[in-house]
C-alpha cells in the first residue's frame, strides 16, 4: 500500500489528537477510517490556533493572522506545506464544510487575545458560536449531517 502526502498529513494531525485530546482519540477509535482522519484534521486545526492563543511563543496576533492567511491559501489551492492545513482543506472540501465556519472559529480565537469580558449576553453568544458551536457544526458534517 502506498502512503500518500495526504495520508502523512492525517498521521501528523493524529499526533495532535493523541497528545492533547486523549478522550477524543479514544472516542474516534470506533469511527470508520475516513471519519477518523477527518476528526484528526479538524482537531488539529482547532488545536493549533488555541495553542497560539494560550501558549504564545511569538506575537500571538501576528501568528494567528499568518495561520488565517495560510488557511485561506490552503483552502483555495487544496494544498499546503503545513500538514494540518493540507489535511483540513481536504476535509472541508470532501465533507462540504462551509468555509465561513473556519473563519468564525479563527475570529473567536483572535477575540481571545483582547476580550475577557462581554458587555452583553448577545456578545457572549457570538463568541460561543465561533469558539464552540462551529466546531460541532463542522463535526456534524463529518458524521453525516447535511
Amino acid at each position: 500500500m502506498t502512503t500518500t502526502p495526504l495520508d502523512l498529513a492525517f498521521a501528523e494531525c493524529r499526533t495532535y489528537l493523541e497528545t492533547h485530546g486523549k478522550s477524543y482519540a479514544f472516542a474516534t477509535r470506533s469511527f470508520p477510517a475516513p471519519m477518523r482522519n477527518a476528526t484528526y484534521a479538524l482537531y488539529a486545526f482547532f488545536r493549533v490556533p488555541d495553542e497560539i492563543v494560550d501558549n504564545p511563543t511569538n506575537d500571538p496576533r501576528q501568528s494567528l493572522e499568518q495561520w488565517k492567511t495560510a488557511w485561506r491559501e490552503a483552502y483555495t489551492t487544496h494544498t499546503s506545506s503545513h500538514p494540518v492545513l493540507f489535511a483540513t482543506a481536504a476535509v472541508f472540501h470532501q465533507y462540504k464544510i462551509p468555509f465561513a465556519y473556519a473563519e468564525h472559529f479563527l475570529d473567536a480565537m483572535m477575540q481571545d487575545l483582547t476580550v475577557d469580558r462581554y458587555a452583553t449576553y448577545a456578545d457572549l453568544e457570538k463568541y460561543m458560536y465561533g469558539s464552540a458551536a462551529v466546531v460541532g457544526l463542522m463535526m456534524s458534517r463529518v458524521i453525516g449531517y447535511s
